[in-house]
């Protein structure tokens, strides 16, 4: 499950909410957009993948040929698109210029736009504020921030993280708040009924972390008694051969492996705990039902994970454990902990109306 895709699917449905004669499109590299549910009023262009390899450098994710023409390729796209659609309002994600600058030549065009208006949004944490400075400052970010972007949208909170430690002028970015759900309600189990929910995003790299809580249940189970259910989600990006060994062990466990569910909130509001990889959209979900959560951070090559676990943490809003860490006792000492713990810290939640505030900020922003 793309979580760029995702975060701005849900914006877009929201747009569409306060303005049902709108319309929307949508451009992505994602090959996962078709498993989301497309609303009427929204539709998507479908640009060739790419995957990251180290910092600042792509490569074509499934086409042979030299980046450089698939970056031909893409930019021709962006452009064409946005010629043709006329926007007037463009609203990038993540990365300012795209990959390797494939946006400028449309920012440009949109500038001169007396009716279009350019917004970069944020997720509330990008790296290390020293990777994030350095990649900066050798891409232009700051000043492209300044000059090609009409606002600046980071769907955080600053006493969660302020992104002046990424050097950005402290009156430029506009918090608006997680994405959470404001009418989420979380369902009480009856005493001695544990229920678990494990996830790992889209699981590309989520198969040590679901395994791990696979040879968990029998420590849990010993600990605690009574009945410990257990739905392992393995995220539709997980290879084929993982996921048959998820389920082979989770038969095992007693546990359900799926690779998706329709109702996944549904079961996240009746989960007793949470296991997770302290990706945004999970900590967003975990954070708007109020569950008790262990997060389970991806170390790398983004810091992004491991500083939100670390923050969710000293907030006492969830456990976590490095990947390092990591083991069916280690998640079995944690999970029993977490269900011996006391009231939700509603005190040290941060704002999660990021979705109703941002809509406002860009409908502010296109009238």
């Amino acid at each position: 499950m793309d979580v760029h895709v995702r975060r701005n699917l849900v914006l877009a449905q929201g747009l569409l909410k306060r303005r049902p004669n709108a319309d929307v499109l949508v451009i992505t590299g994602s090959a996962g957009l078709h498993t989301f549910p497309i609303p009427d009023g929204m539709d998507y262009v479908k640009l060739p993948s790419v995957r990251k390899q180290a910092a600042g450098r792509w490569r074509p994710h499934s086409l042979d040929i030299e980046m450089e023409h698939l970056l031909g390729l893409r930019r021709t796209i962006i452009l064409e698109a946005v010629r043709a659609y006329r926007p007037h309002l463009f609203v990038a994600d993540f990365l300012p210029l795209g990959v390797d600058g494939e946006l400028v030549p449309a920012l440009e065009e949109l500038s001169v736009r007396p009716d279009a208006r350019s917004v970069i949004g944020f997720r509330d944490i990008l790296d290390e504020p020293g990777a994030v400075r350095e990649s900066w400052a050798a891409e232009g970010i700051h000043e492209a921030l300044e000059k090609l972007y009409d606002l600046v949208l980071v769907y955080g909170d600053a006493s969660w993280f302020d992104f002046a430690a990424y050097g950005v002028r402290p009156d430029l970015p506009w918090y608006v708040g997680l994405l959470g759900d404001t009418a989420a309600a979380p369902r009480n189990r009856p005493p001695g009924d544990v229920r678990l929910l494990a996830t790992s995003g889209g699981g590309a790299d989520g198969y040590p972390v679901l395994m791990a809580v696979l040879e968990s249940l029998e420590a849990i189970r010993e600990a605690l008694g009574g009945t410990v259910g257990s739905t392992v989600l393995t995220g539709p990006l997980m290879s084929p051969l993982d996921v048959d060994r998820l389920r082979a062990v989770g038969k095992r466990a007693g546990a359900r492996v799926h690779r998706l569910v329709d109702d996944f909130r549904g079961k996240l509001a009746r989960a007793s705990a949470v296991i997770g990889m302290a990706g945004y959209n999970t900590v967003c979900d975990v954070l708007s039902y109020r569950r008790p959560a262990l997060m389970i951070p991806r170390p790398g090559p983004s810091r992004e994970q491991p500083i939100r676990a670390r923050i969710m943490e000293d907030r006492g809003l969830a456990a976590a454990l490095s990947l390092a860490e990591c083991t069916g006792r280690s998640v079995a000492d944690a999970v029993v902990r977490l269900l011996d713990a006391g009231p939700y810290p509603e005190h040290s939640l941060p704002r999660l109306d990021g979705v109703d505030r941002a809509v406002g900020a860009l409908l502010d922003l296109a009238t």
